[in-house]
């Protein structure tokens, strides 16, 4: 005879706490939820997944023929991905470490607005010099506007190119590629909260249990 028994008490915390040690250099044992922990292997996988990004790009931006040999050795599509799946992992944690709503999206604004901003800004204004334009053309040419507007509302597929830049290119006139997974991101950490809220409702409403009991007789 044999009898198995199954109890879990769903608890999406504890599932989320015990993934950390796995991807992390933290000790399980050790591990408080409420550390702001850097010593970890994500900055590593950041580094590798971005470098293949990156790599995978130059292959196809560039045309030359000698590199498109390695292009099946480099999945840009896989990293993009596996760099949404870290965020949504880290934007978790961060979370459920925060003590209030407000102060989870002054972390997020403080970190993401000040650089996207920066990059935004320096663009419109330095791109001017390697346009096909004018200075004077450049800045009263209403695309410019467009561009800046779309971009710095997280909506850069309205507007990707500036005025008289990057137009000898076969592939696309975009000034950064790279920032459509900005809306992506900002989209993370708009739905976490209201996720895990509806996670905890449950949680707390029906408290569920699952009690699993198989028996067998030989």
């Amino acid at each position: 005879m044999c009898k198995w028994r199954w109890d879990t008490k769903y608890n999406y915390k504890n599932y989320v706490y015990k993934l950390i040690p796995v991807l992390t250099t933290v000790n399980e044992n050790n591990f408080n939820p409420n550390n702001d922990r850097r010593g970890n292997n994500f900055d590593f996988l950041r580094f590798f997944l971005s470098f293949t990004v990156v790599i995978g790009h130059l292959i196809i931006v560039s045309g030359i023929d000698n590199f498109k040999q390695y292009q099946p050795f480099v999945n840009s599509y896989a990293s993009v991905t596996a760099f949404f799946i870290i965020s949504g992992f880290l934007i978790t944690s961060s979370y459920i470490r925060t003590k209030s709503i407000k102060s989870y999206f002054k972390k997020r604004a403080q970190r993401l607005l000040p650089a996207y901003i920066f990059v935004i800004i320096t663009c419109t204004l330095l791109l001017s010099f390697v346009s096909r334009y004018s200075l004077i053309d450049y800045f009263s040419n209403i695309q410019l506007y467009k561009y800046f507007l779309a971009n710095i509302s997280f909506l850069n597929f309205i507007e990707p190119c500036l005025p008289g830049v990057f137009l000898h290119d076969k592939l696309t006139c975009d000034v950064n590629g790279a920032l459509w997974t900005i809306k992506i991101e900002v989209g993370f950490y708009l739905l976490i909260p209201i996720l895990i809220n509806w996670i905890e409702k449950i949680n707390k409403k029906y408290s569920i249990h699952y009690h699993l009991h198989i028996s067998c007789c030989i």
